[in-house]
C-alpha cells in the first residue's frame, strides 16, 4: 500500500460492516490504518468483524442498529468515545473542495480526534439530526454533546472555534 493510501489517525464508520461488502470495506480500512466503527443490524456480525479489525492492531467499535433508524444512527455517533469531528459534505461539492486543505491542515497530527466524513445529501437522516443545511459543516462532539460548529470554512482562522474546542 502506498503512503498516499494510508489512513493512520483516521476513523471510519461503516454501515452494514458486519458482513459482505461492508465487512470487506471495514477490514480494508483497518489495513490502511483507520480505526473502525462497525454498524450492523446483527450484533454478532458487528462483533465478529470488530474482532477481525482488532487483529490488525486497530481499534474497533461494534454497534448494533438499523441504518434506516435515524435515532439508532444518531445514538451510535453520539456514543463514539472521545472527541469526534463530523464533517458533513459531498465529494462533488465546490465549497467542500475549497475547505478541504484547511480542514486537513488542522487535523494533521491530531490522532486524539476521530474524524468522520459524512457523505451527506438531501433528506439524509444523520445530517438532518444535526440540523445541517449547508456544506461543509464541521461539528465537534464530545460524549454526544456539540462543542463547536463551523460552516463553510475557507481559511485556517475559520476553524478557530474547532481548535478552541479541541485544545488538548
Amino acid at each position: 500500500m502506498t503512503d498516499r493510501a494510508r489512513l493512520d489517525g483516521q476513523a471510519a464508520f461503516v454501515t452494514g460492516g458486519g458482513g459482505g461488502i461492508g465487512r470487506a470495506i471495514a477490514l480494508r480500512l483497518a489495513e490502511a490504518g483507520a480505526d473502525v466503527a462497525i454498524f450492523d443490524i446483527f450484533p454478532e456480525r458487528a462483533e465478529e468483524a470488530a474482532e477481525r479489525v482488532r487483529e490488525q492492531g486497530r481499534q474497533a467499535l461494534p454497534i448494533a442498529g438499523d441504518v434506516m433508524d435515524s435515532d439508532a444512527l444518531r445514538a451510535a455517533v453520539d456514543a463514539w468515545p472521545g472527541t469526534v469531528v463530523l464533517e458533513f459534505g459531498a465529494p462533488w461539492c465546490g465549497h467542500c473542495q475549497v475547505a478541504h486543505p484547511c480542514v486537513q491542515a488542522w487535523l494533521s497530527g491530531r490522532a486524539d480526534l476521530a474524524h468522520l466524513k459524512v457523505d451527506d445529501g438531501k433528506g439524509r437522516p444523520l445530517g438532518r439530526s444535526f440540523g445541517v443545511t449547508r456544506w461543509p459543516t464541521l461539528i465537534v462532539l464530545e460524549g454526544g454533546r456539540e462543542r463547536a460548529r463551523v460552516v463553510r470554512p475557507t481559511r485556517a482562522s475559520d476553524l478557530d472555534p474547532q481548535r478552541d474546542a479541541t485544545t488538548e
